[in-house]
């Protein structure tokens, strides 16, 4: 018998500034923005803590202060698991990969609900760190970060040879861009509506 996956919850926070520099007093960590997340989702979802089984994260940045971030928040959050929890990496499809990995997780009957989860917080992170210490080490660290080539520079040569095997023209991967930020721009806008209407409701 096939399995088959819906989704039945989510929770996010909008784009934007939520990190503290390291040098202030007090810290904003990601298991604290991460566990009201996952208490919404869950409580969006209709089902109890206790029916989530498998949870799939996306790997954190290395200057994520709390390591082992998927098996502490397990813990933090008392979640009671049978299924895997785990992490997976693979550049821009991360995401991607965690939502099929938490769909396998049901489709092998390993548990009835999982989770796909991750955060990403690099705001309070100088550039020059961050090109450093991720970017830059990417790839073949003896040969791509000597000669400058970061992921950025690998998108835009498997788009240039797209576009000479295939045919595509600037024009169809500009589209790309313009319907992103489209959505964005809906995004927030629907978010600031939300944010006003509640400020007025308190």
């Amino acid at each position: 018998m096939t399995r088959r996956v819906a989704i039945v919850g989510t929770s996010a926070i909008p784009v934007g500034r939520h990190q503290t520099r390291s040098d202030e007093p007090l810290q904003v960590l990601e298991q604290e923005i991460m566990s009201k997340l996952v208490v919404d989702a869950v409580k969006d979802a209709g089902v109890d803590r206790k029916d989530i089984q498998s949870l799939i994260f996306t790997v954190t940045r290395p200057y994520t202060l709390q390591k082992y971030f998927h098996t502490f928040l397990v813990s933090h959050l008392r979640l009671p698991c049978t299924g895997n929890v785990m992490e997976v990496m693979g550049n821009g499809m991360t995401a991607a990969l965690a939502f099929d990995q938490a769909c396998n997780e049901i489709m092998l009957g390993r548990t009835d609900v999982a989770l796909a989860l991750g955060i990403n917080m690099e705001a309070a992170t100088p550039s020059i760190d961050h090109a450093m210490s991720s970017m830059r080490s990417t790839g073949d660290v003896d040969f791509h970060a000597t000669a400058g080539f970061i992921p950025i520079s690998w998108y835009a040569m498997d788009a240039m040879r797209y576009m000479h095997d295939h045919g595509a023209t600037r024009e169809q991967f500009g589209s790309v861009a313009v319907k992103n930020c489209h959505h964005a721009i809906r995004c927030t806008t629907r978010w600031r509506n939300t944010a006003s209407r509640s400020r007025w409701t308190r």
